[in-house]
């Protein structure tokens, strides 16, 4: 047995059931609109041909969407001529005499998405069931496709109507109201670094963040040491590493939050301070929230349904990922710029969806380095050979580090691009024995 869609090709069919459907809220809806055609802008952003049930009821709708879009007059006969080789003249009088004597056409759009999304879901349920008793893909393959399916189709049935200006801007006022009140410059998530914070007002709620830099340069210490300072301040971190064990990230972790060299806890040198600062240092981490996902490969899509499965068990401010070029995509693509484009495009939109920073660290080509000299900064153009990630990022952060930075346990943190702020770059200090970043004034290094 199979489904027929409309206008794709046949499934392998399991579910055996009745579709939902209302075929006289499609009916009363359709005779709104031919007789009352000033109506259509109501429910013209609510649903669209594919929602219908009956194929005619599609046929019949397109037909008016066409005449609205030409700016023709809506009428029995204009649209009796457009559907002509599918629909009976007949057929729309039917449809005319049926109209209810109280016209509720957003009522009737409502149903009839709702029984839409209903018919879509069991599709999507199908196809895996089908994938599941054919046991011919990987488990993890079916569960990204009906996570791509379903997010597909709520994103279909989530649209936003504009939103009056007055309304935005006393949401503005209250945020500001409350900034102002608590007497702080952070209106996002609080980095811990002063500097930082100073120039971003905080990694702000939907952006999409880019930590680059050249091999070997910091960018997972810099990250974790944000994540350290974040949870600390009772912030969900979620931390998805597709090139450390989570067992390695946890070490640095402990090492760094109990001040201890990283090279000599590996090496199992240890005195009984250092295990009593280790102990301390693990009963404070207990509290962090702070949650590291170290499955590899990572596809794109899965992402989306681990940052869900996250914030709906634990909670989640922010999702940090070591990196970008790590991750992969089930499409085939013509090169690895485009890519990565589709990548950086799909957390951007992540980001947007659950209203949180997404902090993607990003590898810098040593290409230019080449051109312009071993000490040569990197710039924004570095990172124009990674797909649209300059074009997409909201914040791009490079660190820099060289001979003479590293003689003073410096790094320069650079802001190349802020869609909302300044440019600017300050210095922080460095610890390589402990993988850890820190304000230049009043540290002590071990």
């Amino acid at each position: 047995m199979v489904i027929r869609t409309k206008g794709k090709k046949e499934k392998e069919k399991v579910f055996t059931g009745e579709y939902p459907r209302f075929i006289k809220a499609e009916e009363a809806l359709l005779a709104s609109l031919i007789l009352h055609p000033e109506n259509f802008y109501q429910i013209s952003d609510k649903i669209t041909k594919e929602d219908f049930f009956l194929k005619k009821h599609e046929i019949i709708y397109d037909a008016i969407c066409k005449l609205t879009n030409e700016n023709r007059q809506i009428d029995l006969v204009a649209i009796a001529d457009l559907v002509k080789d599918h629909v009976s003249y007949e057929e729309l009088s039917t449809i005319i005499q049926n109209i209810p004597d109280i016209i509720n056409i957003e009522q009737y759009a409502k149903v009839i998405k709702d029984k839409s999304i209903l018919r879509k879901l069991i599709d999507a349920s199908n196809s895996a069931l089908v994938d599941c008793l054919k046991q011919e893909k990987e488990p993890s393959e079916i569960l990204e496709e009906i996570d791509k399916q379903i997010y597909e189709i709520y994103i279909g049935s989530a649209k936003e109507d504009f939103i009056p200006l007055s309304t935005i801007v006393n949401k503005n006022l209250k945020n500001l109201e409350a900034l102002r009140d608590e007497k702080r410059y952070v209106s996002g998530i609080s980095t811990g670094f002063d500097k930082l914070d100073e120039l971003t007002c905080g990694f702000q709620p939907s952006d999409f963040i880019i930590i680059a830099g050249r091999p070997s340069t910091g960018k997972t210490s810099f990250a974790l040491s944000i994540s350290l300072n974040m949870a600390a301040k009772g912030r969900a971190v979620g931390f998805l590493s597709l090139e450390m064990s989570k067992e390695q990230l946890g070490l640095r972790l402990l090492c760094a939050n109990a001040n201890l060299d990283l090279q000599k806890v590996r090496s199992g040198y240890l005195g009984s301070e250092d295990y009593a600062k280790l102990a301390i240092s693990a009963q404070e981490l207990e509290k962090y929230k702070i949650y590291i996902d170290d499955s590899t490969p990572t596809f794109i899509n899965e992402i989306r349904a681990k940052c869900r499965r996250l914030q709906k068990n634990f909670g989640l401010d922010i999702l940090f990922l070591d990196y970008i070029q790590l991750i992969q995509t089930h499409d085939q693509y013509e090169n690895r710029n485009l890519q990565l484009g589709a990548i950086s495009a799909t957390l951007k939109s992540i980001a947007k969806e659950f209203n949180i920073p997404v902090v993607a660290l990003s590898q810098l080509s040593r290409n230019p380095e080449r051109k312009r000299g071993k000490d040569a900064k990197p710039t924004m153009a570095d990172l124009r050979e990674s797909g649209n990630l300059e074009q997409d990022a909201d914040l791009v952060i490079i660190l820099y580090r060289n001979n003479e930075l590293d003689q003073n346990n410096l790094a320069e943190v650079i802001i190349e691009k802020q869609r909302n702020g300044p440019r600017g770059s300050f210095n922080l200090v460095f610890i390589k024995s402990l993988t850890l970043f820190m304000e230049p004034a009043g540290q002590e290094f071990p």
